[in-house]
């Protein structure tokens, strides 16, 4: 996990995460960068809803990338919203009380928040949703 800093002089990665939809890998979208976002007018419609809040900056986003892209195309019945906090301070990082990155939130397909966790490690998610909707 990446604590979220104000440091200006912070060195960036080289490394990016892709802001575009990336469809035929599943149901991932960016939808906010850094401006605050209602997590509920952005739930798929009969699906789990994973927000990931995310920055360019931290080493665990980037190494996680690969587990959540694989996930999402696993499974039909979940859709990935990325949150990219941008640059501290983060509006958004402060709207949803983020410290860490990568933070999820994950929402139900009837729209109730499931799990929310901190960390590259997206184990509790697959515990959480089981075998349910793989393609």
């Amino acid at each position: 996990s990446c604590a979220l800093s104000t440091r200006p002089n912070e060195a960036r990665l080289s490394a990016s995460i892709p802001s575009k939809s990336i469809g035929e890998l599943g149901d991932i979208h960016t939808i906010s960068l850094g401006e605050p976002v209602e997590l509920t007018a952005h739930l798929a419609p009969d699906k789990y809803t994973v927000f990931e809040f995310y920055s360019d900056r931290c080493l665990a986003c980037v190494q996680v990338e690969p587990d959540i892209r694989l996930f999402a195309s696993e499974r039909r019945d979940v859709a990935v919203r990325k949150i990219n906090l941008g640059l501290p301070p983060s509006a958004v990082a402060g709207q949803y009380a983020i410290e860490v990155t990568p933070t999820f939130i994950v929402f139900d397909p009837s729209g109730n928040e499931l799990l929310r966790f901190s960390g590259r490690d997206i184990s509790s998610l697959r515990d959480r949703l089981g075998n349910h909707g793989q393609r």
